[in-house]
């Protein structure tokens, strides 16, 4: 990887959040992110969590081994459906954002019994980037197992009809808690694909991660990749919901549209992955991130407002250090 392509869409991104539209839209929504405060972001995601749609779920509810998890929902529409196969069932759904069509899909991490499912997906959708936020060991229940060889030389691995080989390994220039891996990705029949793959291991499955850059530095890294691009956690609806939102929020204000309340955002992204960002713990890490951000860039000045929103976010980071993010 060129090792100033990060830098370089990070000042572009800087820049164009800098313009008179944008900084106004971002204005905006932290003026009233700091008129609710942490405990108004709370109870708007409750109140979200009260309105409860019906959506169709029968490829989740036919295929229970090929189900990480027996809460987390898939809903049919929108679902990746995979050609070609015996069973075209995978609990991973397209999302639209403000500025292209299917510009990701968020994914369960892959399971032993779903990986050769989740590389034929890969292969079908011709994806360029692999997201991976979660650690390969987190909780008994929520390892995940090694999909893919995590070094050259290491012996390629198989699932059915797929082999993967590790073609290098490097860390992020910019952030060294991210590991590039770029992969050989082979289908029996079909031509080889070069996949680069992230692996931010430091975002806790349960706590808050640090309110630093490395989201908005893994996002420009991947920005002009082919897509979509594929982002998974644990279930593909939390920390994976955390980082499209953050994404979707940037174009909207990119494009001189209200980001005012990302609620909206989290409706949208609902619409297309049940249950993202299902607790208030997650949406309020959400808004943190974004705010350290454009608190960075100079786009949202310190006030005592800003510093009494930190100190109720860190306060509620302590009480909550064991919720799931």
């Amino acid at each position: 990887m060129d090792e100033s392509t990060v830098s370089k869409e990070m000042e572009k991104l800087k820049k164009e959040l800098k313009d008179g539209t944008a900084r106004e839209q971002v204005n905006k929504w932290s003026d009233l992110l700091l008129d609710k405060g942490v405990a108004g972001l709370e109870m708007e995601l409750e109140k979200l969590n009260k309105i409860v749609e019906k959506v169709g779920t029968k490829g989740f509810g036919a295929n229970e081994e090929r189900n990480f998890s027996k809460t987390v929902i898939c809903q049919d529409k929108g679902r990746v459906l995979l050609r070609n196969d015996t069973n075209n069932y995978i609990h991973a759904n397209y999302i639209n954002t403000p500025k292209f069509t299917k510009h990701f899909i968020c994914t369960q991490r892959p399971m032993l019994a779903t990986a050769e499912s989740f590389y034929k997906m890969i292969v079908q959708e011709k994806a360029q980037c692999v997201v991976m936020l979660c650690a390969f060991t987190e909780t008994t229940e929520k390892n995940c197992p090694p999909y893919f060889p995590q070094s050259f030389g290491e012996k390629p691995m198989k699932f059915g009809s797929i082999t993967i080989k590790c073609i290098i390994t490097e860390k992020m220039k910019e952030e060294a808690d991210i590991t590039i891996t770029t992969l050989a990705i082979t289908e029996v029949g079909k031509a080889q694909l070069i996949v680069k793959h992230y692996h931010w291991k430091n975002w806790p499955e349960k706590g808050f991660p640090d309110p630093s850059l490395t989201v908005f530095n893994l996002l420009c890294a991947i920005r002009n990749f082919k897509k979509p691009i594929v982002v998974h956690c644990s279930d593909g609806i939390g920390r994976s919901g955390i980082f499209v939102a953050i994404e979707c929020t940037l174009q909207r204000v990119l494009q001189g549209k209200s980001c005012a309340d990302l609620i909206e955002v989290v409706k949208e992204i609902r619409n297309q992955r049940a249950m993202a960002i299902s607790t208030p713990t997650q949406y309020i890490v959400l808004n943190r991130l974004l705010l350290q951000f454009f608190h960075e860039l100079n786009i949202v000045d310190m006030s005592q407002r800003l510093l009494e929103f930190i100190d109720d976010y860190d306060a509620y980071a302590r009480r909550h250090k064991l919720c799931s993010v």
